[in-house]
């Protein structure tokens, strides 16, 4: 809808309205004129407020600053320049030769006088506003010798005719008033998608049982849902817009925002727990949300979602569908996958660290005969040892000191029917590992302080990114619990060893997180073919962070040559310093490659496969130790996979 703005004027000047009314018109706006100084402007501004419903108002210096100090809507100051001076001083010819210049100290531009001094061959001195006694503007002048006054201001212009000293105004350009309004413009749009922000974030707020506070960069109140009025009986007109600590604020809301986050927090006899969520730096209308709970109600909802949970169970949201591969390594492993979610036995999913193990997990689940189960997933290496077993097994009331009354429905028990995942499994402890290898022989569990035992019929996935062979020799991983997990095996190979998905990969994940940020992305195919040149020693995990910092590095559509260039260098210099990543060329001088007898083309290839595994499938380490480029690397080995 169209744009309702005031221009006040400092004296009425038809022309200028004319020129205003043309330009807004053409951006789709209407203008509300009105002559008014500094105060006297404040009762017509809101007045055609209220009944114009105006979003905002352009005007000059200190009549821009009064209006700021009362209202909420963007004030535009319209500024003068160099050019506007010098226009005004030569339309006046050589009358005059000392020229004084009335300037206001809010006033932030930067006027080169000296250097319009010079050009307009002319005498100037700055006279700086002074309003602390009886506005005498005129005096200063008097006492630079001045025989001309100008200003941007018709009050001072009136004020030295009055005193029989000649004066002008500094007419404002067209360049002038297309800036301001095009700032203007800008400025209301931009509250427009606030507001309908605001609202939105109102609507799904108010379907909250939670009480829920949105705080503005500045401090002030931006959004309080019904449930926290009806907690603290607060009137939303007597909180919206103030800061929240501000004097007179209410005093439960004080409490909230000097709460720590996870705090508790009393008011009138009831507790309330209080979470604050800091928003992006890229927000530009929320700083914090805060949440405010009535502890009593989260213990009363402890109990109903965990049986709510348990019933329900968990849920698996990957098929191999989300699995991106090219490469006929990849395929393979999928294609194995495939068959052996169709069996009931145990599988063990192996691959070094970022690989996308839980996601063969939950695709083996979803195509398997427990798919209308739950899949229930714990990282035995996130779990603290001493809480291991009772998340895994569960508890009776009165297993421990501490334990919840009612006790507690563990993860195997909630797995029943479906798939449970041991995601690093090599980081179980030991002495969990026997009872482990017991449920799993039994097909049945007891939860801790229980006597009796539960029946579980489940299948389940395990991974690890360790060489459980090793650990069994090194004593830390029970042999039999292995030949009980190890019946069918999938290995997923490190990204390294299948150059094509990285470039399916890459592409995929700036569609994704271009997605998530609500732009488009491009990037050159040359850039993206070269991400295959790097060995990826975190695997999808840090390319997909890799593509999160390409993406909002810049907020240009297509993506700079140089940008990418040095976010891809900056790749190997942060590399961390082993043994696997880091071979000296200098210390294979001695080696020896094992060839078999061929033609040249082969010969050549297993020169290439054996120092690549040698360098741990670093590019360029490979390259120089084959005396080649990373190009011409990069090109043979496309051609041997």
């Amino acid at each position: 809808f169209m744009m309702k703005i005031a221009f006040i004027l400092s004296y009425n000047n038809q022309e200028l309205k004319n020129q205003v009314r043309q330009l807004a018109e053409e951006r789709g706006m209407t203008v509300f004129f009105c002559v008014a100084y500094f105060r006297e402007a404040i009762p017509i501004v809101e007045q055609l407020r209220q009944k114009e419903g105006i979003e905002a108002v352009i005007c000059r210096n200190i009549t821009a600053d009064v209006l700021r100090k009362n209202f909420s809507i963007p004030i535009i100051n319209i500024e003068i320049t160099n050019y506007d001076i010098i226009r005004t001083i030569s339309r006046l010819g050589k009358r005059y030769k000392n020229i004084g210049f009335f300037r206001f100290r809010t006033d932030s531009a930067n006027f080169e006088v000296e250097e319009i001094a010079n050009i307009c061959d002319v005498k100037m001195s700055v006279l700086w506003e002074d309003r602390s006694e009886t506005r005498n503007y005129y005096k200063n002048a008097k006492e630079h010798g001045c025989d001309l006054i100008i200003s941007s201001s018709n009050m001072i212009a009136e004020q030295c005719r009055k005193a029989g000293m000649e004066a002008e105004i500094i007419e404002i350009g067209s360049s002038n008033i297309k800036n301001a309004l095009e700032h203007c413009k800008n400025m209301v749009e931009l509250r427009r998608q606030e507001a309908i922000r605001r609202q939105r974030l109102k609507q799904v707020l108010d379907t909250a049982s939670d009480g829920y506070i949105a705080i503005g960069h500045d401090g002030a109140v931006i959004v309080i849902n019904d449930a926290l009025k009806k907690m603290a009986g607060i009137q939303e007109q007597d909180i919206l817009g103030k800061h929240i600590r501000e004097r007179g604020v209410h005093s439960f809301l004080k409490m909230v925002a000097d709460a720590e986050n996870g705090g508790i927090v009393t008011y009138r006899g009831e507790k309330y727990s209080v979470r604050h969520e800091r928003m992006s730096e890229e927000d530009r209308l929320i700083r914090d949300i805060v949440c405010i709970a009535d502890t009593s109600r989260i213990i009363r909802m402890g109990s109903s979602i965990r049986n709510k949970l348990a019933a329900k169970g968990f849920y698996a949201k990957n098929t191999f569908d989300d699995i991106i591969s090219r490469s006929d390594l990849m395929e393979g492993v999928k294609s194995r996958a495939r068959y052996y979610a169709k069996s009931s036995s145990n599988i063990l999913i192996t691959g070094e660290s970022g690989t996308g193990k839980e996601l063969f997990a939950q695709s083996i689940h979803n195509e398997s005969s427990y798919a209308a189960g739950p899949f229930v997933a714990v990282n035995c290496a996130a779990v603290p040892e001493n809480l291991l077993e009772s998340e895994l097994y569960g508890y009776e009331e009165g297993a421990f000191t501490g334990a919840r009354k009612g006790g507690k429905i563990g993860l195997m028990e909630l797995s029943h029917g479906g798939t449970l995942f041991l995601d690093e499994i090599g980081d179980m402890p030991i002495s969990l590992q026997s009872k482990l290898l017991r449920s799993i022989q039994e097909r049945q569990i007891y939860r801790l302080g229980g006597h009796e035992n539960i029946p579980i019929r489940n299948r389940i996935v395990c991974a690890t990114n360790k060489d459980l062979a090793r650990a069994v020799q090194e004593g830390t991983f029970r042999e039999d619990l292995l030949y009980r997990i190890d019946i069918l095996r999938i290995c997923v190979p490190p990204l390294r060893e299948r150059g094509e998905d990285i470039v399916a990969l890459a592409l995929f994940l700036i569609q994704k997180k271009a997605a998530e940020n609500g732009r488009e992305v491009y990037v050159e195919p040359a850039l993206i073919e070269e991400l295959a040149s790097y060995s990826w020693p975190g695997n999808v995990r840090q390319l997909e962070a890799f593509i999160k910092r390409l993406v909002v590095s810049t907020p240009e559509k297509e993506i700079p040559r140089s940008v990418f260039t040095a976010l891809f260098r900056e790749l190997a210099d942060n590399r961390p310093s082993d043994s696997r990543s880091h071979t000296n060329p200098e210390e294979m001088e001695g080696d020896h490659f094992i060839l078999k007898p061929g033609t040249l083309q082969e010969i050549e290839q297993q020169a290439i496969r054996q120092t690549w595994e040698r360098c741990h499938g670093n590019i360029q380490e490979t390259a120089k130790c084959l005396g080649i480029s990373r190009a011409t690397l990069w090109r043979k080995r496309k051609e041997i996979m």
